[in-house]
């Protein structure tokens, strides 16, 4: 995975991470708190200054999370659960 310095990737100890990642723009942040288990997730931002955080102790399996154009937030609460099931993904979007 590659990195640039106009994306900021924030990954707290203790998270299980199996994930992908896009992102095309400006100032975008994922932040990642301890505890989560992430599998089978992908993240896809096309834009700028756009936040996703998922707090502690949350599980993904099969679920992508998708923002597109500027100013946009996901916030996933604590101890949240979002699994999709065969070829059906769970996908969060803003726009």
């Amino acid at each position: 995975m590659r990195i640039e310095l106009k994306y900021e990737i924030t990954l707290k100890s203790m998270a299980r991470i199996n994930r992908q990642f896009f992102m095309q723009g400006n100032n975008n942040h994922i932040i990642i708190e301890s505890g989560c288990r992430i599998s089978n997730t992908s993240f896809f931002i096309v834009g700028s200054n756009n936040k996703i955080t998922i707090s502690k102790n949350v599980s993904t399996m099969a679920t992508e999370f998708h923002i597109e154009r500027d100013n946009n937030t996901i916030f996933i609460g604590e101890n949240t659960s979002m699994h999709g099931r065969g070829t059906k993904n769970c996908t969060l979007c803003t726009r």
